[in-house]
């Protein structure tokens, strides 16, 4: 499970530079806290430092080869350098909505950082302080979920209900509920993307399997990147 904690560095949301200025005022807050988190050569999980991805960030064309999966930290950075206002003004959005938890929020990116809202979750883990768990793949696997125990879960409707059937089938026969309660205790938004029935099915799902998220609506930030690309 990724550790967390309840005070992560506040930044200002009103920055002129973008997401980047942003995670540079994460980094000089707090150097040494997770970032990213990605697998490394063995499968097992490392993580990249704000101070780190900062060092990415300036080495740019000349940074140094990563090692085996470092792409999938690498990535996210040259993706912050391509954000524009749109995404920022989304990501002000999603943050608002989302408001403050209990503890430092944790967001699993597994679609292509190109794919719909991605880039506006990536900023707003920058506006808000997230842990971020990168891992490329067509879906994200119901373990990694678990292991995770994310607070916020972005996706197409039919890939998180796929989800949440694979995370049922997964739980042990010894007090499946439990197992799914305890694992499910800090998701609290869902971004599902899809129609009304799907993402009322996806919402209904979480709460069959002991989940207590709640939904956070898709339009509203389609909405506010639109009125930023409009202005």
């Amino acid at each position: 499970m990724i550790a967390t904690s309840v005070d992560s560095p506040a930044v200002d949301a009103t920055a002129p530079d973008g997401a980047l200025s942003i995670l540079a005022q994460q980094a000089a807050a707090a150097p040494e806290e997770p970032w990213a988190f990605y697998r490394g050569e063995r499968g097992q999980f490392r993580w990249w430092s704000r101070a780190r991805a900062i060092e990415a960030m300036r080495a740019g064309a000349d940074a140094r080869p990563g090692g085996v999966g470092e792409a999938a930290a690498q990535e996210p950075v040259a993706r912050l350098a391509a954000a524009g206002p749109s995404e920022l003004a989304a990501a002000r959005a999603l943050t608002a909505a989302l408001g403050p938890g209990p503890e430092r929020d944790v967001w699993i990116s597994w679609r292509p950082l190109a794919a719909e809202f991605e880039t506006v979750l990536l900023v707003a883990a920058q506006l808000g302080g997230w842990a971020i768990v990168r891992e490329p793949s067509p879906t994200l696997h119901p373990l990694t979920f678990a292991w995770a125990r994310p607070t916020l879960l972005a996706g197409p409707c039919d890939e998180l209900l796929a989800l949440f059937d694979g995370f049922a089938a997964a739980a042990p026969r010894t007090l499946p509920q439990r197992w799914m309660r305890r694992r499910l205790a800090r998701l609290r938004a869902l971004i599902p993307l899809g129609d009304e029935a799907g993402a009322a099915a996806v919402e209904d799902r979480v709460t069959e399997l002991g989940g207590r998220a709640r939904r956070i609506d898709a339009d509203s930030l389609r909405a506010a990147r639109a009125g930023d690309e409009g202005g």
